[in-house]
């Protein structure tokens, strides 16, 4: 417990020492078209999402790499739409942050983390999984989709991401990256899924930054969101998610926000540590 009151009060002056940064980046929110009135992501509601790991090919197996011990931790990625805390809009003092937030649980083990979506009547953003293993897709380009919903519809997204995100597994770095993503819709799909066949636009996005070029192709459905999402990672290795199962909100009692939000402020809001530039500003374009 000593531990772990350590780790909520580190990661609470963390993001206190960069409110301000992440403030100007929130109030900017209101100029997406925040709208409380989700139609996919409704609070309450969780979405499992089982996943494939791929080995890179040019690694041998004495390198460095992801390795079985890694994916034994983590059975599959639960996400759950909850309530976005006060305090978090408190401190970044902005009304136009939306009442919900994802929780990510990796089963079998307790671990939690929060992150902030937009959807809106423009677009649907989320963040992807970042803990355990699942951390060398902050070098991804996020799952993202914006409209008109049509072949070739094109956008492009920059991130600073900081060394926090650094792992001799896949790679290493000082200082802060820009990651410049570059999004397409090519087309739609009826994609078979464990939930049944569903039509999907597919998004085929790259993100390029002085580590080099990641990928991810995404799946995403009007009433499930994103159902699929094909990784090819800094590393050359691939991480495949796809949804299992979903629960509607009415199905569940509403969660509430635990420690485990607080457990990923430090890392959800570290490049802002040192840097000010607004993650949000490539949604913008």
């Amino acid at each position: 417990m000593k531990n772990r009151g350590f780790v909520f009060h580190l990661c609470l002056l963390l993001f206190l020492c960069c409110g301000n940064a992440v403030k100007a980046q929130f109030n900017q929110l209101s100029m997406l078209g925040v709208d409380t009135d989700i139609s996919i992501y409704k609070l309450g509601s969780e979405w499992t999402f089982a996943y494939q790991f791929i080995p890179p090919k040019a690694k041998l197996v004495s390198e460095n790499t992801i390795t079985t011990e890694d994916l034994n931790k983590v059975k599959n990625v639960v996400i759950t739409a909850v309530k976005t805390p006060e305090h978090f809009r408190e401190i970044l003092d902005a009304d136009n942050i939306a009442d919900f937030s994802f929780e990510y649980k990796y089963p079998p083990q307790g671990i939690s983390s929060q992150s902030m979506i937009l959807e809106n009547e423009n677009m649907v953003w989320i963040h992807p999984p970042r803990s355990y293993f699942f951390k060398i897709l902050q070098i991804n380009p996020y799952p993202y989709i914006k409209k008109p919903f049509k072949k070739g519809t094109k956008w492009t997204w920059e991130l600073e991401i900081g060394s926090f995100w650094g792992d001799k597994r896949w790679k290493e770095w000082t200082g802060i990256i820009t990651n410049v993503a570059n999004y397409e819709i090519v087309g739609d799909t009826l994609l078979s899924t464990k939930l049944g066949k569903m039509k999907c636009y597919v998004v085929q996005s790259s993100a390029k930054s002085e580590l080099g070029t990641t990928y991810l192709t995404s799946y995403f459905n009007q009433t499930f969101g994103f159902v699929k999402l094909d990784y090819t990672n800094i590393d050359g290795s691939k991480i495949i998610l796809e949804l299992i199962e979903w629960k509607p909100k009415n199905s569940l009692s509403l969660p509430q926000p635990n420690q485990g939000f607080m457990d990923g402020i430090a890392a959800a809001y570290q490049p802002c540590a040192v840097s000010s530039t607004a993650w949000l500003s490539g949604v913008m374009r």
